[in-house]
């Protein structure tokens, strides 16, 4: 049997040894460099959650109960609705509905718009016609030739004094220089979204099931102090209504937080 030549075994487990060796440094290699993106990995998502913790992070609060609208009122001048709200059942001095906006990041946030939107699938605005018999109507406002028509409020008293006119608008923003940690904002809600949610109110009379709900969203957005764009939003199912033509007049309504986007949750109606 013939012998084996000893130089050809030793390449041959030479070629073995370095073909492993090779195997297994492309393998400490891969090793490494997924470790090294692991911890690459770990270290962007602690920056991440860092840059989240130290980012604006608003909390928008109603501070009233319940809001109601008088007309005429005696504490104003030219006879217009007053908006007023109760901060709890028992409050026997109202004042006008506002939102408590708060920061509760740990760096300011500057340059904020805060826009106040009706979402409103309901039929076009129009005081219903019992209305109109103690002076309130409604009616399209002329604007600068080419952009459309705003619809107002009008109203006069019955002896002819105390006429005037109000808009009704389904958006209106309101700017504030800046939000800062631990200092809150107050910021009343808009008189044209009331007096839309008036009008509103005046056509639930009869709380026509055929109406849409009106949902209130609320967008905050602004900028940091290293110009990053920052937002957020909140909504509010509102409901107003109204008992029928009398004087003094007075149009009632609640308001409560929905889930910041729209969900299966928005078809719990509240029982008012």
């Amino acid at each position: 049997m013939p012998q084996s030549d000893p130089s050809s075994i030793y390449e041959i487990v030479s070629s073995i040894s370095t073909a492993v060796a090779a195997i297994f440094a492309a393998g400490s290699t891969w090793l490494a460099r997924k470790s090294a993106k692991s911890a690459q990995d770990a270290v962007d998502e602690a920056r991440l959650a860092r840059r989240n913790e130290i980012l604006p992070r608003f909390v928008l609060d109603k501070d009233f109960l319940d809001f109601s609208f008088h007309w005429p009122h005696g504490a104003t001048l030219n006879g217009e609705p007053v908006y007023l709200a109760r901060k709890h059942s028992k409050d026997l001095d109202p004042s006008s509905p506002t939102f408590t906006l708060s920061n509760v990041g740990e760096r300011p946030a500057l340059e904020l718009t805060v826009t106040f939107e009706l979402v409103d699938h309901n039929k076009p605005l129009a005081v219903p016609q019992p209305y109109h018999q103690i002076g309130l109507t409604s009616g399209p406002e002329p604007t600068l030739p080419g952009e459309p028509s705003i619809p107002t409020l009008q109203y006069l008293n019955a002896n002819g004094t105390g006429g005037g006119s109000l808009p009704l608008y389904r958006k209106q923003s309101v700017f504030l220089a800046n939000c800062v940690p631990g200092k809150p904002n107050t910021i009343e809600l808009p008189q044209g979204i009331l007096s839309r949610l008036f009008v509103r109110g005046l056509e639930y009379i009869n709380h026509d099931s055929d109406h849409s709900d009106l949902i209130l969203i609320v967008k905050v957005e602004g900028f940091t102090v290293d110009g990053e764009a920052i937002a957020n939003q909140f909504r509010f199912h509102v409901y107003p209504f109204c008992y029928g033509p009398s004087l003094p007049l007075r149009v009632s309504g609640h308001i409560r937080e929905l889930p910041t986007y729209p969900s299966d949750r928005d078809a719990l109606r509240a029982v008012y």
